[in-house]
């Protein structure tokens, strides 16, 4: 089978490639690709592939090694599902200008409450996130501080003792049947030499929400904890490559408040 791995519309490389379609519940979703290619091809975070009808990208660097000439070089390749990138962005709560500001939220309602702020914030860095099937559930509260959607979502389906699965960029809260174990796999072993350039594990953050202590706030003041004098943004952010992807962290310092 050919696969194509594209970076947003435009077709990198089609390949034929073996490999292994890891799938479990609230777990993995993966896929991993080795290939070969007569020419070096710059592989980079973002770029995608569809397998199985599921569009997976690549959130760390590719493996690349050279083999013999006729051959050329040899590609491993792990793309992931897209929710992935939920455990990139924070959940953030609405300020008292409605924005989603506020890193410490505190809420009370049901699993389609919480669902629809994910959503919502998983919106405010991409575009394309939708709510699907959720259970009908009793409302509860919540306290979340400085935590990824990813873990949100892990939570809340601790909370309710319920499963979450995400098709596409679509969010899903659901009990589902067990899982068989299985993995699909497609095309024939075949090995790869050792010299390769090999994968980085670590995000690196390049939007920072650094907020100060709750006393000694002025009344009106809109936000919990003092925030940055900063009229655009609430957050630091690095030059952001049109290549690069948004990774959000949130720092508190308790020690700086408004004094004389």
């Amino acid at each position: 089978m050919i696969y194509e791995i594209k970076r947003g519309n435009t077709v990198l490389a089609a390949v034929h490639a073996e490999g292994v379609q890891d799938v479990s519940v609230m777990e993995n979703d993966r896929a991993e690709h080795k290939f070969q290619l007569p020419v070096h091809v710059d592989f980079k975070r973002g770029d995608t592939v569809e397998v199985y009808g599921q569009i997976y990208k690549i959130n760390r660097s590719a493996n690349v090694g050279r083999t013999n000439e006729k051959q050329g070089l040899g590609y491993e390749i792990e793309f992931e599902a897209l929710y992935y990138d939920l455990a990139k962005w924070q959940l953030k709560g609405l300020d008292a200008a409605n924005e989603l500001t506020v890193s410490e939220v505190y809420l009370t309602g049901t699993a389609s409450t919480v669902i629809d702020l994910i959503v919502r914030n998983a919106n405010r860095v991409d575009s394309g996130w939708e709510i699907g099937v959720v259970d009908d559930t009793e409302a509860q509260q919540f306290t979340f501080v400085n935590q990824s959607l990813l873990a949100v979502l892990t939570e809340l389906a601790s909370r309710f003792e319920s499963e979450y699965w995400v098709d596409g960029k679509v969010i899903h809260l659901q009990k589902r049947e067990a899982s068989t174990g299985l993995s699909l796999e497609f095309g024939k072993g075949k090995g790869l030499y050792k010299l390769t350039r090999g994968r980085t594990e670590t995000s690196v953050i390049n939007r920072l929400y650094v907020e100060g202590a709750s006393r000694n706030l002025p009344s009106g003041y809109g936000f919990t904890r003092l925030q940055l004098p900063l009229a655009d943004r609430p957050y630091l952010e690095a030059p952001i490559g049109p290549e690069e992807e948004i990774v959000e962290h949130t720092v508190f310092f308790d020690n700086i408040f408004p004094s004389r």
